[in-house]
């Protein structure tokens, strides 16, 4: 599946931490649009995600998942430098493999070339997701306010 990411916002919280919004419309039917909200810079937190897929009212989730968790991606396999040849990301890279606690592999390419969280591929049994581009006049395609879903008190 293709999907277009945009980074559509990006403000700075009473704290003094970036918040970033962040909308992935997968290009399958209907219209699939989901929306992060994304804090921080050096270990960026999901805090919370919407998602759209109309005709239905967009639901808003609150997430609690560090986005580089090692746990997330499975345990460390190894790494080595790599050079992507193409594209608007091309230059040199690092590819990480994790192996999970099923024995399958992940593979994720990381270059500081992609904006925000730096990672242009990652690639597993059943799926590949691949960073095609990014620029500036992204507009957010979230077109009504998601039904918010309250955090679950512990």
């Amino acid at each position: 599946t293709r999907a277009r990411v945009s980074l559509v916002g990006e403000t700075t919280r009473e704290d003094g931490v970036p918040l970033y919004q962040l909308e992935m419309d997968h290009e399958v039917s209907p219209r699939t649009l989901v929306v992060l909200w994304v804090r921080g810079k050096e270990r960026p937190f999901v805090e919370r995600l919407a998602v759209s897929v109309p005709p239905h009212p967009p639901v808003s989730i609150p997430v609690d998942l560090f986005v580089d968790q090692p746990e997330l991606r499975g345990a460390p396999r190894g790494e080595k430098d790599a050079v992507l040849r193409e594209g608007v990301f091309a230059g040199k890279a690092r590819e990480l493999s994790f192996l999970r606690e099923d024995g399958s592999t992940v593979g994720v390419v990381r270059t500081e070339r992609v904006p925000l969280w730096g990672v242009v591929s990652v690639r597993d049994g059943e799926t590949t997701w691949v960073a095609r581009s990014s620029g500036t006049g992204a507009k957010p395609s979230l077109d009504a306010v998601p039904i918010a879903v309250p955090r679950v008190q512990e």
